[in-house]
């Protein structure tokens, strides 16, 4: 027997009152259930309580189990009460404010994980259409075009794609990997949900972050980064009842998800207030981008093709820099000018230094 873990109460006579029952009066029992507040002259009880009655008139426990009801039970008060409102009265003076840089580290770690995972789905989808525009039919005993492969390298280092499936590591950096499964596998780093690194898992990390700040976006931020996986499912559905198809399939998601993903990026640039959650998600953008491209760079320099103009071609395709070039250089491609374009050229926001100028403003306000 365990006294401590029993509490007495003193059984309450219940009253009773008329009720009305299946069209006539009957008598039910009642209790009134009242609260009281402590203050500092002691306790006040609230006006008004809480009614509950008994489901017949035999019943001496009232409870809602046993098919009692509950009503509030009001108070008239004796006089006019003054009126009084939670809405909003917009007569009130406001304090202005500008600042808006109250940010715990939860919220910035996720804004900028938010900016890092929405630039890398960026790079993963140029990357990833760059290679399968690219790619001739499929062929069992086919190689990767000279052109094609720092691409396919600079996936693989990236995670994006794994080596195992088709491509020999012990080559050389200068060799050209043999690639009978490359389609196949660039089909699966869009589509394969099981893949972490795949475009599939990098976009739901995109829309699960979203959720996680619905509080914090825009609802049109909200609305494009959770539907990034739209395109994507519904090709999939296509892929399945035609495999024959699976390239085709996969470029036109990246077609279709790409321009969603940059309307994503363009409401942040420009709807965003300038706060500290703002600078913590476009630094994250800035710092993916930075070094996504840095390993496409590198990749493209150390390979025999590095001149080549297909792959200098495809260089600027992957940083959406074709257009700049084409305006600035009437001529095919050349490997001074178009990475002095990628990597020197202050007034281009996709080049490296613009990209390092802009983290480091945001570390240094």
């Amino acid at each position: 027997f365990q006294p401590h873990s029993y509490v007495a109460q003193e059984r309450v006579e219940l009253a009773t009152v008329p009720g009305w029952h299946e069209g006539r009066l009957v008598p039910k029992r009642y209790a009134l259930r009242v609260s009281l507040v402590s203050t500092k002259n002691g306790y006040v009880a609230m006006p008004g309580g809480m009614g509950r009655v008994a489901a017949g008139e035999g019943y001496g426990l009232i409870t809602m189990q046993r098919g009692g009801s509950t009503k509030d039970v009001w108070v008239p008060a004796d006089a006019p009460v003054e009126p009084t409102t939670l809405l909003y009265e917009g007569a009130q003076p406001v304090e202005l404010k500008r600042a808006g840089n109250n940010l715990s580290s939860r919220v910035a770690d996720c804004f900028f994980w938010l900016g890092r995972y929405t630039e890398r789905a960026d790079g993963t989808m140029r990357l990833l259409r760059a290679t399968l525009a690219r790619c001739e039919p499929a062929g069992n005993n086919r190689e990767v075009a000279p052109g094609l492969e720092p691409l396919v390298r600079s996936l693989v280092h990236q995670g994006i794609i794994p080596s195992g499936h088709w491509l020999d590591e012990s080559q050389s950096p200068d060799e050209v990997p043999r690639a009978a499964l490359l389609e196949e596998t660039l089909v699966r780093a869009v589509f394969d949900a099981d893949q972490s690194t795949s475009l599939r898992a990098m976009l739901g990390r995109v829309s699960n972050l979203a959720l996680v700040m619905r509080d914090r976006l825009s609802s049109d931020t909200y609305r494009v980064a959770r539907s990034l996986l739209e395109p994507i499912n519904e090709m999939e559905k296509r892929l399945e009842e035609s495999e024959a198809l699976a390239t085709t399939c996969a470029l036109s998601a990246l077609h279709r998800t790409l321009p969603m993903l940059c309307a994503l990026q363009g409401l942040a640039s420009e709807n965003m207030t300038r706060t500290q959650a703002w600078r913590f998600l476009d630094m994250g953008m800035r710092v993916e981008r930075g070094l996504f491209l840095s390993v496409l760079f590198w990749r493209g320099l150390h390979c025999r093709a590095a001149d080549h103009p297909g792959l200098l071609e495809a260089l600027l395709e992957v940083a959406d820099s074709s257009i700049t070039y084409r305006s600035r250089y009437n001529i095919l491609p050349n490997i001074a000018a178009v990475y002095d374009l990628l990597m020197m050229d202050p007034g281009s926001p996709r080049s490296l230094v613009s990209l390092l100028d802009a983290v480091d403003a945001h570390l240094t306000h």
